[in-house]
């Protein structure tokens, strides 16, 4: 009952700076949500959705986003450097 008289207070989310083809992003470190994270953000989710389509979203000119994205196909390096990196920050978080 508390918490509908009193909203719980949350922390804001710390996130690491990261980089994925030419898009700069902040991604999640202790929490899986991103509500409060700092724009632009990628959950874990989405870094797995993009792993089952092999492709992920780039910048279609990298100095305007007004331009919009467009998908690239994910080559085999990009697929392995974006595995590793779920894997060792799940690893982080059970600890």
């Amino acid at each position: 009952m508390n918490q509908l008289l009193i909203p719980g207070q949350y922390d804001d989310i710390k996130t690491v700076k990261k980089k994925l083809g030419n898009i700069d992003y902040n991604y999640p470190t202790d929490y899986p949500l991103i509500y409060s994270a700092t724009i632009p953000v990628i959950s874990t989710s989405s870094l797995n959705s993009y792993l089952v389509n092999k492709a992920y979203p780039q910048k279609i000119d990298s100095t305007d986003i007004k331009k919009g994205f467009y998908l690239k196909e994910m080559d085999e390096r990009m697929y392995n450097n974006i595995l590793e990196f779920i894997k060792e920050e799940q690893k982080k978080q059970v600890k």
